[in-house]
C-alpha cells in the first residue's frame, strides 16, 4: 500500500518504493492506566500484559449512550507531558485545543443510567443487520444543506440514490473553484455517533516517519509528536503506523533486525524503543494505535547478501524468492509462514496496541511476462490442489485466518484488519464482482477479500478505493456501495481508504485538482448505513493538503466530534469508571464554563481512555431526556482533566461519560453546572 495511480495490470517504479502503479496507496497501546505517570518522551519501557481492568473482554452493558456531536473548546489534560500546541501557539505542558465546532442535537437514551441498545439484528442506526437491501436515505445537496433549518435535524433531500450518484459523477469530471482551507461550507447531514478517522503514517523509504535516516532519537521522537499533535488537531481519532515494512522491526524484535528504515541501516539499535514511545505518545493524546504489518516482503532489493547476517532470510534461504527487484518470503512455504506470524506476533504480545494491520501486500503484484517463480515449493505443498492459483489462495488464506486467531488469542481486545486492493473481483469475470475493469486482487495477489468479510476472519475492511467519482473503469461510485453489500449482515465493519496523496497531484486528472473530490466521496459514504469511516493516505499528504482537499472534507464531513467504532464482538465486558464533574463559570467571560472531569479512584472497571462531554440546555431532573442532549467534545482521559467550554449557554448542564479502550462507554456522571 505504498502508492500508485491508475489502473490496469503493468507496475511502475515510483519514488523508489515498491508501488505498482495501480490506484492504491504509496508508500499502534500503552495506555499506562492513566495513572500518575505520563507518557516516557525518552526512555524505552516494555508494556505489562493486558488484563480485565484495562480492557478485558467482557462487560455488562451498562450505561451506553448513542449521540451525535457538536461543540468545541480549551482542553487542559494534566499529568501529561509537555507537547506542541496544534494551533502553532506556545503550549503549556498540559494544554491542547479542539477547534470550536457548531452544535448539533443528540438523540441518546438515557434510562435511568442505563441505555436502550439498538435491537439485535439491527445496525447503529436501526437498519437491518440481514442479507436485505435496505433503503439508504436520501442526500441533500449543497443548497438544500444551505436552506436547512432546525438545530441538528438532517435534512432528507428529495434526491435518490441514483439522482445523487449522477449529480457527484458530473461533478466529479467539472473543474470546481479550490475550497480555502477556513471558508464556511454548510454541514451535512449529522454523522453517526461513531466513526473511524484513521490516519496512514507509512516509514518505508522514509515516506512519513521518520521523515529521514539518520536522525538521533530526540528528533525521531519530536517528528512523531508532531505527528500525534497533527492528527489530533485534524480530526483524526486513531494512527496506523507502519512497524514491519520489510522483514525488520522498529522494537527490540527477538526474531528480526532493527528496521533500515529507523536508524539508516539494518541491525542498528536507534538507541530508544520507537514502538514503546509510540504507542504511549497516541494513547496520551487518546489516539487509538493499529500496528501496520506487511507479512511476506522481505526486502526492496532483491539480493539476500546485502541483508545482515543474521537475518532469518540468509539463515534459511530456502524461504525465499526474489522477484520484480525486490525480495519475498514464498507464502507457500509453511515455516515461512509460520515465522512470518511469530515475528508479528511478538510485537502483539509484548505492546499494548490496539490493533493489527496488513495492506494490500500479500502474493507481489505481477510483473507483465514473469510468473511469480513458485513452481518448486507447489510440486512440494501443493498435492490435492486443482491448480496453483486455488493453492496460492490457500496459503493467503491460512496467514490472515490463523493471524486472526492468534491475534485474538494475545490480545483479545485489539482489532484485526485488512486494507485490500479495492477490486476484488471484476462482473466481467465473476458475477458476484463489481461493474469495474481493473486489475483483480483474487486473481493477482491471490487475495480472496470478499470471502474473508462475508466469512468473518476480519473485525473490519479498509478497501483502498482510490479512484474518483465517474472513473469508467474503477468507479468510486461504484465501489463504495459494492463493499457495503460486501459486508452487510456479517460483523466486518467498512472503512475506506481514502487516497489523500492524489488531492492536486501532477498527472492526476480534472477531479482530484479541485479540491473537493474527498468531499463528494464521503458524501457518497452518508448515503450507505454500512460505511463506519475511513483511512487517508497518508500523513505527510495530508499536512501538505495541495489543492485544500482535505479541509474542504473536514469542513463538510468531520464538524463534529464522535467516538471511535466498536465492534460488536467486543461491546460486552466492564465498563469504564463512572467519572466526577465540577463545573465553574468564568463571571469575566461570557459563555465560558470549565469542567474538572475526575476518574473515581474507589471505582470498578477500566481507567478512562477518553472522555465524553454532553451539554443539556438546562437542569435534566432524575431521568435526564438524552435527545437535548450535545455531545460538544471527547477528550483523552486520565484520573484528572480539565476541559473549557467556550460557548457554554446560559444555565446550561453537563454531563460526562468515561469511554474506554476498545470504545465502550460508561454510564453518565451526576448532572453539573
Amino acid at each position: 500500500m505504498e502508492r500508485g495511480q491508475t489502473v490496469g495490470i503493468r507496475p511502475s517504479k515510483r519514488r523508489s518504493t515498491d508501488c505498482p502503479d495501480f490506484p492504491r496507496s504509496d508508500g499502534h497501546q500503552v495506555v499506562t492506566a492513566r495513572g500518575p505517570r505520563g507518557p516516557s518522551m525518552g526512555a524505552a519501557r516494555r508494556e505489562r500484559p493486558p488484563t480485565d481492568g484495562d480492557c478485558g473482554p467482557a462487560n455488562s452493558g451498562r450505561g451506553t449512550c448513542r449521540r451525535l456531536t457538536a461543540g468545541g473548546a480549551t482542553v487542559r489534560q494534566e499529568r501529561t507531558p509537555p507537547w506542541p500546541n496544534p494551533h502553532g501557539q506556545t503550549a503549556t505542558e498540559d494544554t491542547f485545543r479542539h477547534q470550536n465546532r457548531p452544535e448539533l442535537r443528540t438523540l441518546l437514551t438515557w434510562t435511568g443510567g442505563r441505555v436502550r441498545r439498538p435491537l439485535r439484528g439491527t445496525t447503529e442506526r436501526g437498519t437491518p443487520s440481514t442479507g436485505t437491501a435496505v433503503p439508504r436515505p436520501h442526500l441533500p445537496t449543497e443548497a438544500d444543506m444551505a436552506s436547512r433549518t432546525g438545530v441538528g435535524r438532517p435534512f432528507r433531500s428529495p434526491l435518490g440514490r441514483r439522482a445523487v450518484l449522477a449529480t457527484l459523477a458530473a461533478a466529479g469530471t467539472t473543474a470546481l473553484a479550490p475550497l480555502p482551507a477556513r471558508a464556511s461550507v454548510p454541514p451535512t447531514d449529522p454523522p453517526a455517533p461513531r466513526q473511524m478517522r484513521g490516519l496512514w503514517i507509512a516509514s518505508v523509504a522514509n515516506i512519513d516517519w521518520p521523515s529521514r535516516t539518520g536522525l538521533d532519537p530526540a528528533a525521531q521522537r519530536a517528528e512523531f509528536n508532531r505527528l500525534a499533535d497533527e492528527a489530533l488537531e485534524w480530526g483524526f481519532n486513531a494512527l496506523f503506523v507502519q512497524i514491519r515494512p520489510t522483514a525488520d522491526a522498529f522494537w527490540p524484535s527477538t526474531l528480526e533486525p532493527w528496521s533500515q528504515w529507523i536508524s539508516g541501516r539494518q541491525g542498528q539499535d536507534p538507541g530508544y524503543d520507537p514502538l514503546d514511545f509510540m504507542v504511549e505518545t497516541a494513547h496520551a493524546r487518546g489516539l487509538a494505535f493499529h500496528a501496520w504489518f506487511n507479512p511476506y516482503r522481505v526486502s526492496m532489493q532483491p539480493d539476500p547478501a546485502a541483508l545482515v547476517p543474521e537475518h532469518p532470510a540468509r539463515v534459511h534461504p530456502e524461504w525465499t524468492v526474489s522477484y520484480g527487484g525486490k525480495l519475498y518470503y514464498d507464502p507457500g512455504v509453511p515455516a515461512a509462514r509460520r515465522f512470518c506470524q511469530e515475528a508479528m506476533l511478538d510485537a502483539v504480545r509484548r505492546y499494548d496496541i490496539d490493533g493489527v494491520h496488513f495492506d494490500d501486500y500479500f502474493y507481489p503484484y505481477p510483473v507483465a511476462g514473469s510468473d511469480f517463480p513458485d513452481d518448486a515449493t507447489f510440486r512440494s505443498y501443493g498435492a490435492g490442489f486443482e491448480n496453483k492459483a486455488a493453492w496460492r489462495r490457500h496459503n493467503v488464506d491460512l496467514m490472515v485466518s490463523e493471524m486472526r486467531d492468534a491475534v485474538r488469542a494475545a490480545r483479545p481486545h485489539a482489532l484485526f484488519g485488512i486494507s485490500p486492493f479495492g477490486v476484488w473481483r471484476n462482473a466481467t469475470t465473476d458475477p458476484l464482482g463489481s461493474r469495474t475493469s481493473a486489475f483483480q486482487s483474487y486473481d493477482g495477489l491471490h487475495a480472496d477479500t470478499r470471502g474473508w468479510a462475508r466469512q468473518g476472519w476480519l473485525d473490519y475492511i479498509a478497501p483502498q478505493v482510490y479512484w474518483h467519482i465517474g472513473l469508467p473503469v474503477a468507479d468510486y461510485a461504484v465501489l463504495a456501495p459494492w463493499w457495503a453489500d460486501v459486508v452487510r449482515g456479517t460483523d466486518t465493519q467498512l472503512w475506506i481508504g481514502q487516497a489523500v496523496y492524489k488531492s492536486g497531484a501532477p498527472g492526476q486528472p480534472a477531479p482530484w485538482q479541485d479540491g473537493r473530490e474527498l468531499t463528494r466521496h464521503l458524501t457518497l459514504n452518508a448515503t450507505l448505513p454500512e460505511v463506519a469511516g475511513d483511512l487517508f493516505f497518508s500523513a505527510k499528504d495530508v499536512r501538505a493538503d495541495r489543492v485544500g482537499d482535505f479541509a474542504s472534507m473536514r469542513l463538510a464531513h468531520w464538524r463534529t466530534p464522535v467516538l471511535g467504532p466498536l465492534p460488536a464482538r467486543l461491546d460486552s465486558g466492564p465498563l469504564p469508571r463512572r467519572p466526577r464533574v465540577r463545573v465553574r463559570r468564568d463571571a469575566g467571560a461570557q459563555g465560558t464554563a470549565t469542567l474538572t472531569i475526575s476518574s473515581d479512584p474507589t471505582g470498578h472497571g477500566p481507567h478512562p481512555f477518553r472522555y465524553a462531554v454532553y451539554r443539556l440546555p438546562d437542569r435534566p431532573g432524575r431521568r435526564p431526556d438524552a435527545r437535548d442532549a450535545v455531545l460538544v467534545a471527547v477528550v483523552p482521559g486520565g484520573s484528572r482533566t480539565v476541559y473549557t467550554d467556550s460557548a457554554a449557554p446560559e444555565g446550561c448542564w453537563y454531563v460526562v461519560s468515561a469511554v474506554d479502550r476498545v470504545q465502550r462507554e460508561g454510564r453518565p456522571s451526576h448532572p453539573a453546572r
